[in-house]
């Protein structure tokens, strides 16, 4: 089992040493044109390699889903974009999106549900906020490649959702299988970060999204960056005030991840 830094760093080495070649040009034809520099206060390997490759000229359509970098497999790159998906995670965490995320959680703990390998919750750590990852195990990791997690990673169903009402809940590219409506149907807190697209057949499923619609959209990340042929976006949202459950503490209700009941408010 490669360590975590170990199968990014070799991914970066893929990238830098095709990257760095004499003629090498972006899917367009034109010369490559990488990301600017900028300030990082995490140890980002993925964002290094977002950094490496060519930034795609085509402007995305849907708001928020910033700009377009080739993660290609040959003969227009090293490797397509489901490598570092299984080896780092769905979604690229730029300095940008982090110092947001930051801002708009406030201070609040995160409940990273379906955390994969943990990344985003590694990234948040670093940034000292509490970021709590739960996935629903082994069989959900059939998809991951044999790397060790970046965080550690708990075991858990959508609804552990419910024993965690003071975070944040973070959903970082869920699937369409009911996951996401299923975590934000017993999650009891007023805070949701999406990470992923807005199309409910890729992304979370309808019935997640008809949900959100009863949240206010606090806003967007502008500085988010997609992995060739993705439409994903950063978006946090509040509770609004009429639809807020009598408030209870994190931890005070027995049982309610496995029973969906809580008989503590």
């Amino acid at each position: 089992m490669a360590t975590r830094l170990t199968g990014a760093a070799r991914l970066l080495a893929q990238a830098r040493d095709h990257w760095n070649r004499p003629g090498t040009t972006s899917l367009s034809g034109a010369p490559v044109r990488t990301l600017p520099e900028t300030h990082q206060s995490t140890v980002n390997p993925y964002w290094d390699l977002a950094s490496t490759v060519p930034v795609h000229e085509r402007t995305l359509p849907v708001e928020g889903s910033g700009v377009l970098v080739e993660v290609l497999p040959p003969p227009h790159g090293p490797f397509g974009w489901w490598v570092p998906q299984k080896q780092i995670a769905w979604a690229v965490p730029s300095p940008g999106d982090l110092a947001w995320l930051e801002e708009r959680l406030g201070g609040r703990p995160v409940l990273d549900l379906g955390a994969g390998l943990g990344y985003w919750s590694w990234q948040l750590r670093q940034l000292d906020i509490d970021s709590l990852a739960y996935d629903l195990g082994t069989g959900s990791r059939a998809w991951l490649d044999d790397v060790e997690p970046y965080a550690t990673v708990h075991n858990g169903p959508a609804e552990v959702a419910a024993d965690h009402p003071d975070r944040a809940l973070l959903l970082c590219w869920p699937p369409a299988n009911g996951m996401a409506d299923t975590a934000l149907h017993h999650y009891q807190g007023d805070t949701v970060v999406y990470v992923g697209e807005l199309n409910p057949d890729v992304c979370a499923g309808q019935a997640f999204f008809t949900a959100l619609e009863r949240w206010d959209l606090l806003g967007h990340s502008p500085f988010h960056v997609n992995l060739y042929g993705f439409r994903g976006v950063l978006r946090a949202y509040r509770r609004r005030e009429c639809d807020r459950p009598p408030r209870r503490t994190e931890g005070a209700c027995r049982n309610s991840a496995t029973s969906g009941t809580c008989d503590r408010w």
